[in-house]
Parts: C-alpha cells; sequence; structure tokens
C-alpha cells in the first residue's frame, strides 16, 4: 500500500524496498578451507593396562588418567597427563574427594566418572564434548 507516495517499508515507492546488507567479509572457498589448518590437533594417545581413561575433544584436547602410585581407598588419586586445546602439555594430580562437580573441569569430571565406574551406553557421556 502506498500513501503519498511512501511504500510500505518507510521509502518511497518508486525505490522500492531496501535489502540488508550484510557486513560479513566474504572468504573464498580456499581461505575457508586454509583456515581448518589453524584448529587444533587431536593427539592419540594409546591405552595401558592400568589406565582409566583415554581420549580427547573436538577442541585438541588429549589425555589420559590413571590411579597416582600413592592413591588410597580413602584418597583415590588420579593422574590427568595430555596436551591442552592450546597445544601445551601438563600433567595435574586430581584428589577425587576434592571434585566439585559444579565448577569441576572436563578432565576433572572424566577422573572423577572414571573413578566412579559410571557406565556410558554407547559410548555417551553427561559431561559436554
Amino acid at each position: 500500500m502506498n500513501v503519498n507516495g511512501i511504500g510500505t517499508a518507510g521509502y518511497q515507492a518508486w525505490q522500492g524496498t531496501r535489502k540488508a546488507q550484510q557486513n560479513a567479509v566474504k572468504r573464498s572457498f580456499a581461505e575457508q578451507v586454509n583456515n581448518v589448518a589453524d584448529t587444533p590437533k587431536v593427539y592419540n594417545i594409546f591405552t595401558d593396562e592400568d589406565m582409566l581413561w583415554t581420549g580427547g575433544n573436538g577442541t585438541g584436547l588429549s589425555y589420559y588418567l590413571k590411579y597416582a602410585e600413592d592413591s588410597t581407598e580413602d584418597d583415590p588419586t588420579i593422574i590427568a597427563k595430555g596436551v591442552d586445546e592450546n597445544g601445551n602439555e601438563f600433567e595435574k594430580t586430581i584428589h577425587i574427594n576434592e571434585i566439585n562437580p559444579k565448577s569441576a573441569t572436563v578432565v576433572e569430571m572424566r577422573a572423577l566418572e572414571a573413578h566412579m565406574g559410571v557406565k556410558k551406553l554407547g559410548g555417551f557421556t553427561s559431561l559436554p564434548m
């Protein structure tokens, strides 16, 4: 509907409606593919019989969990060793009794799951990947 030459979009009817302009920079397919090379690498960690868990996620985090030598039933202690999202190697001692699930890291929660023997149907977990 036009009223006195003004169109429905508030512009003069003869101009038509304005199209939204994208502010995004257009990138070629090659530039997008080259960006994949910048994504973190996932390292494969092969299991030993004493490992509780091994794996990682799509962010580049790869690690394994195993009980520390001084771990006891009263103070279960797990060693987490691997590579973080930035490609830096890490080793962390995790005391299971000190884990607060409300503020635990992914590695700490995986350690808690491994210690508690959480069964994952089809590999699913209660944790975000």
